[in-house]
């Protein structure tokens, strides 16, 4: 499963997620960090 499926993102979408990645401090990181371990767990 790529991450794209995963988040059920466009493309886009992924490269966006991924650009901003890239700018976080390490606490946005560990607060997208934890959205995505919560979406994760709703699936």
């Amino acid at each position: 499963m790529t991450l794209q499926s995963w988040l059920g993102a466009t493309t886009s979408e992924v490269v966006a997620l991924l650009d901003r990645a890239e700018l976080m401090t390490v606490e946005q990181f560990g607060e997208w960090n934890t959205w995505l371990f919560e979406r994760d767990r709703r699936v």
